[in-house]
């Protein structure tokens, strides 16, 4: 099993974002927001459909996500592309992207670029496509993993049961989350200092993404989480260098 990579900051929330095209009542900036069911849409006039996020400056960049897409099997040419300028006929770094139905992720050798661009044709110019969330920058991977009862999945079903006076139950069906529990025992002094200073950057408040395995479930076991709980970091071990235990619980984000 890979080691968890924690993917906390989103260089596309502080650029500026612009489009080959655009719906009006679903711009390109959708995909800077928080809520990932606020959509970016397409227009119907445009093949091949961009979009350019100015970063200010040169940035480091080592991985992408598309979250909540309708991009099909039969659109092409999907690509993260970075260059020094707003120029896409021969940038300088291009990293193709293999379509899946879920979210589309890859992580890549770092590179560094004030322009980056997601880019794809579709199958037909006429037909509109959506992305939720775009995660463009770098991670943070564990140096000491979960151990063998590390790592908790749960289901959580947000749905309301009642039983009515004849003895029936009837269900106000809602939406089910996974709600997923990280401890992790004898972890270096370096990791208990980063996961302090991830914690301090998004605290409870701001969404962000976990790979749990980008090796064998790369699309499954990626979630979109806020924090929900943060567990102790209790000292395990001090010899010429400390050694703690703790972890946290991450609700995913519908």
């Amino acid at each position: 099993m890979a080691r968890a990579r924690f993917l906390y900051k989103n260089l596309v929330d502080s650029s500026t974002i612009t489009a080959v095209s655009e719906s009006t009542t679903l711009p390109a900036s959708n995909v800077a927001h928080n809520l990932r069911s606020r959509v970016y849409r397409t227009g119907t006039t445009a093949a091949t459909e961009r979009l350019v996020f100015n970063m200010g400056s040169a940035q480091a960049v080592t991985c992408v996500v598309l979250l909540d897409h309708t991009l099909t099997s039969g659109d092409s040419g999907i690509k993260l592309m970075g260059n020094s300028s707003d120029s896409w006929g021969t940038p300088a770094f291009t990293q193709s992207l293999t379509w899946n139905s879920g979210p589309i992720v890859a992580f890549f050798s770092s590179q560094s670029y004030q322009y980056w661009a997601v880019e794809f044709t579709k199958s037909a110019a006429s037909e509109t496509r959506d992305i939720g969330r775009i995660f463009i920058g770098t991670y943070y991977e564990l140096t000491q993993n979960m151990g063998r009862e590390g790592l908790q999945i749960q289901q959580v079903d947000l749905s309301k049961v009642g039983r009515a006076v004849g003895g029936q139950t009837y269900s106000d069906v809602r939406s089910i989350y996974d709600k997923i529990s990280l401890s992790i025992d004898m972890m270096p002094h370096a990791q208990h200092e980063q996961l302090r200073a991830i914690v301090s950057n998004v605290g409870k408040h701001t969404p962000f993404f976990v790979s749990i395995d980008h090796d064998t479930e790369p699309q499954d076991w990626l979630y979109y989480v806020k924090i929900g709980s943060i567990k102790t970091h209790q000292i395990k071990a001090n010899s010429s260098t400390w050694y703690w235990s703790g972890g946290m619980t991450l609700d995913e984000q519908l």
